[in-house]
C-alpha cells in the first residue's frame, strides 16, 4: 500500500498539484510490484484521481478504482455547496437538500491562496474560519469591507439560485476559476481509460450529491456504481441489510481484483 503526501489535502486543499503527485506515486507504485495495482479516493480527491487516469500509461498500469462519495461535474459540485440543489442531468428538473454548512467554508478557505487582493484574502479566511466554527457567526462587519474580489465571492458564496451559478462562478478570481477547470472531470474524455471502477454513494450525502456518481458511472467505460440509502458522504455506517448487501458486494468485487493475476 502507497499513501502519498498531498500537502494540501492535509490542509483541506485540493488544486491540480495534486495531480501531479497522483501520477507519481502510481508510476513508482506500478514500478515496485507485480501486483494488480488498485487506486481509492475520497470525495473530493476523485477528480484528480479521475484525470490523472487519463494518461496513458497510467491508465494501462491501474487495474482497478474505487471512488467513495465522488464527482464528476465542478459545476454541479459547487452549486450543491452553495445553495443546496442538484439534478440528474443539465436539463432535468432541479432537486433540493440541505447541504452541509462546513461545505461552502471549506471551499472558501481553500481557494484563500488564490484571492490576489491581500486585504480580501484577508477578510476571507476570518468569514472562513469564523463560519467553520460557527456557522450562524455574524460576517457584516467584514462583508462591509471587500474590493472586487471579496464581493465576488460572497455573492457566490451567499446565492441560493441555482440559475445563476454560471455567471457568479464567471465572476470568480481567475485563479479560482483555473483551478477549478484544471479540476474538472466533465471536460475531459475518459472513453481509452479501461480501468474498472467501483463507486460508492449514499443518497443522503450532505457533501456531494448521490447524481454526481450516476453520471460518472455513465461516462466511464467500465463502471460499476453501488448506491447507499444511508451513508453519510464517507463515513461507512449502514443501517439497513440492503446497505450491507451493496457494501458486501462492493468489498467482494474488490478483493476480487486484489486477488486477479
Amino acid at each position: 500500500m502507497l499513501v502519498p503526501e498531498l500537502p494540501g489535502l492535509r490542509q483541506t486543499r485540493v488544486g491540480p498539484s495534486d495531480i501531479v503527485a497522483i501520477v507519481d506515486a502510481l508510476r513508482h507504485l506500478d514500478n515496485e510490484t507485480e501486483k494488480p495495482v488498485g487506486v481509492v479516493a475520497f470525495s473530493w480527491a476523485s477528480g484528480p484521481v479521475l484525470i490523472a487516469m487519463r494518461q496513458s500509461d497510467v491508465a494501462k498500469s491501474v487495474h482497478f478504482g474505487l471512488l467513495i462519495g465522488g464527482y464528476y461535474d465542478i459545476e454541479a459540485l459547487v452549486t450543491f455547496v452553495t445553495t443546496g440543489a442538484f439534478r440528474a442531468n443539465r436539463v432535468a428538473p432541479w432537486q433540493l437538500a440541505e447541504p452541509n454548512t462546513l461545505g461552502k467554508w471549506l471551499f472558501l478557505l481553500s481557494n484563500i491562496d488564490r484571492i490576489e487582493n491581500e486585504r480580501d484574502r484577508a477578510l476571507l479566511r476570518e468569514i472562513g474560519e469564523r463560519k467553520f466554527d460557527d456557522p450562524g457567526a455574524a460576517i457584516a462587519d467584514l462583508q462591509v469591507r471587500f474590493g472586487p474580489e471579496g464581493r465576488a465571492i460572497d455573492e457566490f458564496l451567499g446565492n441560493r439560485d441555482p440559475d445563476r451559478v454560471p455567471a457568479l462562478s464567471a465572476n470568480l478570481p481567475e485563479g479560482i476559476r483555473a483551478d477549478m477547470a484544471a479540476l474538472d472531470p466533465s471536460t475531459r474524455n475518459f472513453s481509452a481509460v479501461g480501468t474498472h471502477f467501483y463507486l460508492i454513494h449514499g443518497q443522503n450525502d450532505s457533501v456531494i450529491p448521490y447524481t454526481e456518481s450516476i453520471a460518472l458511472a455513465k461516462k466511464l467505460p467500465n463502471a460499476t456504481l453501488f448506491q447507499i440509502d444511508s451513508l453519510a458522504h464517507v463515513d461507512l455506517g449502514p443501517s439497513s441489510w440492503l446497505d450491507a448487501l451493496s457494501l458486501w458486494r462492493a468489498a467482494y468485487f474488490l478483493l476480487s481484483e486484489r486477488e486477479a493475476d
